[in-house]
């Protein structure tokens, strides 16, 4: 009897071990697509979670995650569940919010509770700047024959521009180097930091550009009591970006819209937001519902002035959850960022010049740079965006799981 039982406790472990080890492989596959392909991303992200349901059934595991996160988390989704039911549509908002609002959010768990080596955390990071440096050398190749208003594959221009809010911030922590930070690591950051930013300029998304330029600054200043050097970096990487304004006339034509009032994207923004604030008088509380600001902003809300006839978005991430979800929506919104930001920072702070702390750093730094970029724009419901901003707060989470504080990656 007891030769069956180690039988089977053996059988037992194998199976652990290699769900362990398949969930790893689609979390690989799923950071080495995560800038560059929406459906290879998913189907690294439907494998890993997959088996990772099969793991919890086989032998059940306890997730070390931040409870003020997780509360954060359930009030959101919460109040968007009874927002999609308020919808005009309630079944393809019940959809939208599995798919673009839930979903995404799945690799902070899968990293948080399934990286278990400081090997395997080194892997996902280099395979996520792989990924980041394909998209880059995709949009140089394109800025370089001319295309400046340049995109990743087959994704619109401010996709890039988004996942950069969140990406360029990454490489600056890393680029500034620090015990947690191999030398060789800061390199590798250093030089994916200026292609980085040249492929931002070719680009062309004028509102990544001033979200990191300001959210570089606040680092700087944040830093500048311990250390001056981040705000002098701060600094030089504000003067490079004007420096690719100045030499490249396409940067330039592009850059000299941002305080051109007479340029369509800008006034007819100032149009939709004039129509949120009425949208919003009427429905203050709760909302329109998910999903429903397409319908009843073209049907009810356009002004005449407006030339764009199809918004799907209130091109304001605060505006459009206020819309959308109404002050209540907002109010859990704001709640679930302050509780990412509180968590970001006080870990930053804890784990100081530890690579814990770094990558706490990179989240910090991110979800302001993030935050910035939706005053003019939405892109919390793009899948690819949110997936690589989780990804980040998953890398951090495991990292300190992982406590490993005292040996650079």
């Amino acid at each position: 009897m007891q030769v069956k039982w180690m039988k089977l406790d053996f059988k037992f472990q194998w199976a652990t071990k290699t769900l362990d080890r398949g969930i790893f492989i689609g979390l690989v596959f799923f950071a080495l697509c995560s800038a560059i392909s929406y459906i290879g991303a998913r189907n690294g992200l439907y494998l890993a979670g997959t088996l990772a349901v099969v793991r919890y059934v086989i032998n059940p595991f306890t997730l070390r995650v931040d409870r003020g996160l997780i509360g954060g988390l359930l009030i959101f989704f919460l109040v968007l569940a009874v927002e999609s039911l308020r919808s005009l549509h309630p079944l393809p908002s019940v959809s939208k919010l599995y798919f673009n609002y839930l979903l995404p959010v799945i690799p902070f768990f899968l990293l948080a509770g399934f990286i278990k080596t400081r090997r395997q955390l080194g892997v996902i990071i280099a395979c996520l700047l792989v990924s980041v440096l394909i998209a880059d050398a995709d949009i140089l190749w394109k800025g370089v024959h001319g295309d400046f208003r340049a995109q990743v594959f087959r994704y619109m221009p401010h996709f890039f521009g988004a996942m950069a809010t969140i990406i360029v911030p990454g490489l600056f922590v890393g680029a500034m180097g620090g015990a947690g930070i191999s030398k060789g690591w800061r390199k590798v950051c250093i030089a994916m930091l200026v292609t980085t930013l040249v492929a931002l300029a070719f680009n062309g998304s004028r509102g990544a550009w001033v979200a990191i330029g300001l959210a570089l600054l606040l680092q700087g200043g944040i830093s500048f009591h311990h250390n001056r050097k981040h705000l002098l970096a701060s600094l030089a990487i504000i003067f490079i970006m004007g420096l690719l304004v100045l030499f490249l006339p396409g940067v330039r034509e592009r850059a000299a819209t941002l305080t051109d009032p007479q340029f369509i994207a800008n006034w007819q923004r100032v149009l939709v937001w004039q129509s949120c604030l009425h949208m919003i008088g009427d429905f203050p509380f709760f909302g329109i519902g998910i999903d429903s600001f397409n319908e009843i902003y073209n049907s009810r809300y356009i002004l005449p002035e407006s030339l764009e006839r199809q918004h799907f978005h209130a091109h304001n991430i605060f505006l459009h959850q206020l819309v959308e979800t109404g002050i209540i929506g907002l109010t859990a919104f704001l709640y679930l960022f302050y509780q990412i930001l509180k968590r970001s920072w006080e870990q930053a702070v804890s784990y100081h010049g530890q690579l814990p702390g770094q990558l706490f750093s990179v989240v910090f730094l991110g979800t302001v740079s993030f935050l910035f970029a939706g005053v003019v724009d939405y892109f919390f419901d793009q899948v690819i965006v949110m997936r690589l901003f989780w990804l980040l707060l998953g890398l951090a989470e495991a990292a300190r799981n992982l406590q490993c504080d005292k040996q650079p990656i």
